[in-house]
């Protein structure tokens, strides 16, 4: 008998045994583990997207209104997981739009999602200006596989269709004879209010009241026979920015309870 061959069977029944004898070192396992694969060879790959309501803005820059969807992964098949995408596209005249799974967001955002994972939801910001004129924000939202393994899905667009509010300024119902009241929508990021009053609508205007940020209605008395315009300006960190539109007020001699006419006049 060869006497090298029992030294190479104590060798082979180590391995085999789990464990390994290299210089002093010992190293062992208990068990072994394929690694996942990142990809699979049949499945489906899907998502659905509810639409988002409707949103009305002021024609004010700064004004915003925010709207939501939600999106569900339907996929279908061995640990797919996929990466979602919403875009926003076209937007009307005056208006921009942002999208993100908080508001305000940004022009585009992606999320992760599987068929087991929570619904998401994402909000969608409209932002006004004084050019801005109703019309729809369209969004696209897009799929892939993740890891990255080739699959997409097709494209799927939503419509947030946007009012524009034209009348800012709102004449409050009177209750008091020779008092009556007017409001204007809230300006994003305004620090506070000045409302200037004028004989006539291109007049010129001076300070009558100035409100803080959470006010948003100016009282107005008049006790004999005149006429008077309002403007309001909110102050922002870019600079005033002045309420679209005029709103005038007057008081009509001998009309009882009902003698302050209030009505908005176009800028």
């Amino acid at each position: 008998m060869n006497p090298r061959i029992p030294f190479v069977a104590a060798v082979v029944g180590a391995l085999l045994v789990g464990g390994a004898t290299t210089g002093g070192t010992h190293a062992s396992w208990s068990s072994q583990r394929q690694l996942a694969g990142h990809s699979v060879s049949s499945g489906q790959m899907s998502y659905t997207a509810t639409t988002p309501g409707g949103v009305t803005v002021s024609r004010v820059a700064g004004a915003t209104a925010d709207t939501t969807l939600v999106l569900d992964d339907t996929s279908v098949g061995k640990k797919l997981g996929q990466r979602i995408t919403a875009t926003v596209g076209s937007t009307p005249t005056g208006v921009t739009a942002t999208v993100g799974t908080a508001c305000p967001g940004t022009s585009t955002v992606s999320v992760d999602t599987t068929p087991t994972s929570a619904d998401q939801t994402l909000c969608v910001r409209v932002t006004s200006s004084t050019t801005a004129v109703s019309g729809n924000v369209n969004l696209t939202l897009s799929s892939a596989q993740r890891p990255t393994a080739g699959w997409t899905t097709p494209a799927i667009t939503r419509t947030i269709a946007v009012t524009v509010a034209t009348q800012p300024l709102t004449c409050s119902a009177q209750s008091v004879k020779d008092v009556r009241s007017f409001t204007w929508e809230p300006v994003s990021g305004a620090t506070g209010y000045t409302v200037t009053v004028s004989g006539s609508q291109t007049g010129s205007y001076s300070t009558t009241a100035t409100y803080g940020s959470t006010t948003t209605q100016h009282q107005v008395t008049l006790t004999s026979p005149a006429v008077r315009y309002f403007r309001v300006t909110a102050a922002t960190a870019a600079g005033p920015t002045e309420v679209p539109g005029a709103l005038r007020m007057e008081r009509v001699s001998n009309n009882g309870n009902s003698n302050m006419l209030c009505e908005v006049v176009t800028p």
